[in-house]
């Protein structure tokens, strides 16, 4: 498998969360999700720069990823099936 990207590992208390980004990139316009909304209200709750979810061109992001898992009891692949 081809992976843009491995973020992490990120700490949580006894857990380690990792993710393998498959792909990332703009998927749609923000008004599919958030319909009349003006942009500002949307914007003004959103993270700013390369934490933003919505593109300066008003698309939402998506991610392709599948999150690893690691504790005292194991390790657990998570996939949610969005790719």
């Amino acid at each position: 498998m081809n992976t843009l990207e491995v973020r992490g590992p990120h700490p949580y208390g006894k857990l380690e969360v990792s993710q393998i980004v498959e792909w990332e990139g703009e998927g749609m316009p923000y008004q599919a999700f958030f319909g009349d909304h003006p942009e500002s209200e949307l914007r003004s709750v959103l993270p700013v720069g390369k934490a933003s979810r919505v593109s300066p061109e008003g698309m939402v992001a998506f991610c392709n990823q599948v999150l690893v898992v690691k504790g005292p009891a194991g390790v657990a692949l998570i996939d949610a099936g969005t790719g």
